[in-house]
């Protein structure tokens, strides 16, 4: 039977109550300003400009093949094209072991908007490798994936967060180590994490976070930064989040405070 989560860090009563009413305040005023007249945003289209799947079995072996690639012309009316391309084959031999990979490449990333329309200014490429090894009982996956020059801004928040970089890597198929770092109009963030046995029920995660003056909120009514230095352990059984939260900024600007944030 597992035990309760362990949640241990250092949050004063000052900063635990401005990040409360923060996120209370910026909900409703985010909510009070959507105008539902407001006429919809067009999604971007894109058109597929390969799609091929294959398979073929043989002497009890199969081979899977696949292959896409999409287009989007002109994105946000910006003169640029946007390609992206994904492929992939797997070898399944008479005694079940596997053999492939799958690349993936994607020039910018603008398409996620039409996913999500809460956010804005979408740049970036993803690309990345995976091998894949083993049996169908226990496939072993490693390889790469990397997010570079990547920004994206929160309308409703009035933030913008830049310099996004992020890599994905599992050398073995044991470990799978993730590195990366953001920035703000103010200050910059930095993560870092490890999970062991990812495939297993022994697996077991460790992270860290830590950053200075990261601004999380920036609308006329409402500002706030914040400082985390943050360590996370996870396994089947417990998780523990040691360290320290500090808001450095946190400035209100209301004439009276709204009864929901009292």
């Amino acid at each position: 039977e597992g035990n309760d989560p362990v949640l241990e860090f250092t949050l004063n009563r000052n900063d635990a109550r401005r990040l409360v009413t923060a996120q209370e305040i910026a909900a409703k005023i985010s909510s009070e300003r959507s105008n539902p007249q407001e006429a919809p945003v067009t999604p971007q289209e894109y058109s597929m400009e390969v799609l091929t799947l294959a398979a073929n079995s043989a002497k009890g072996q199969w081979q899977l093949t696949a292959d896409a690639a999409f287009l989007s012309k002109n994105v946000d009316e910006s003169g640029i094209d946007v390609r992206g391309n994904l492929s992939g084959e797997l070898n399944v031999d008479s005694n079940q072991a596997l053999t492939g990979k799958i690349i993936a490449a994607l020039e910018d990333l603008r398409w996620l908007a039409a996913f999500v329309p809460e956010f804005s200014n979408i740049e970036g490429a993803l690309n990345g490798q995976a091998n894949i090894s083993g049996s169908i009982s226990a496939p072993a996956v490693t390889g790469i994936l990397t997010l570079e020059n990547a920004a994206v801004s929160f309308d409703r928040l009035g933030i913008s967060v830049n310099d996004i970089s992020a890599e994905i890597k599992s050398l073995d198929s044991v470990s799978i180590q993730i590195v990366g770092s953001a920035g703000s109009d103010s200050g910059t963030i930095q993560y870092q994490g490890q999970l062991l046995d990812a495939l297993t029920e022994a697996r077991v995660l460790s992270a860290q976070v830590t950053g200075s003056n990261f601004q999380l909120i920036n609308i006329p009514d409402l500002q706030l930064e914040v400082s985390p230095a943050l360590t996370l352990s996870a396994n089947s059984e417990q998780v523990e989040l040691n360290g320290s939260l500090h808001v450095p900024l946190f400035n209100l600007s209301l004439e009276e405070l709204p009864e929901y944030a009292t």
